[in-house]
């Protein structure tokens, strides 16, 4: 998609990005995330409440401020979905029958995640038609119910633990690499824990 005089500000972001999807994609992920509801909105608080927030929050009681993380979690659950694929669209990819596929799941061989009634397959866990090495330890290491950006955002966040050339790597690129998977695994069964 080239950039022209009328394109608006996202289709220059994904023009400068080039994600692998277009903004008809991510309007179509938004639109499924509006329709089947993203936890609705907050309860309003009672006054005093409100002043005990303020006082004791060290947030500031900004107008706007919920609506503008609750459209940060919309966008970033659109992104998710429309940079994932079906097991009819990842089978092909990986040499592989959908009934495999889901059968990978079934075993945590992959991972997936459910959204709109659909079973979808983050790309994040592939390298070409590949599935990073070692995923099945790892995802097994992961606390029951982590959320699928939480999941998302451990293998793609460099970890301090995970040293690379010098550097902080993230785990898939230490898997990658070749790098001991119980490392990453017991980075991942921390997940959640303070």
């Amino acid at each position: 998609m080239a950039a022209d005089a009328t394109a608006g500000p996202v289709e220059e972001l994904l023009d400068r990005l080039r994600p692998g999807f277009s903004s008809q994609d991510l309007a179509q992920a938004i639109e499924r995330v509006l329709r089947r509801g993203s936890g609705g909105g907050s309860a309003a608080l009672t006054e005093a409440d409100q002043a005990f927030w303020d006082k004791h929050s060290g947030m500031p009681a900004e107008p706007g401020l919920a609506a503008r993380g609750r459209l940060s979690g919309l966008v970033a659950s659109a992104l998710h979905e429309s940079e994932s694929l079906s097991a009819n669209q990842l089978a092909p990819r990986l040499g592989l029958k959908p009934a495999t596929i889901r059968r990978y799941v079934m075993d945590r061989k992959l991972y997936s995640f459910k959204a709109n009634g659909r079973v979808l397959f983050p790309a994040w866990q592939f390298d070409g038609n590949r599935a990073v090495p070692h995923l099945a330890e790892v995802l097994s290491s992961f606390p029951a119910g982590s959320h699928p950006q939480t999941v998302q955002g451990f293998f793609l966040t460099a970890q301090p633990d995970l040293r690379l050339g010098g550097r902080a790597a993230t785990p898939k690129e230490w898997l990658l690499s070749g790098g001991d998977p119980a490392a990453v695994s017991g980075l991942a069964a921390s997940v959640g824990r303070l």
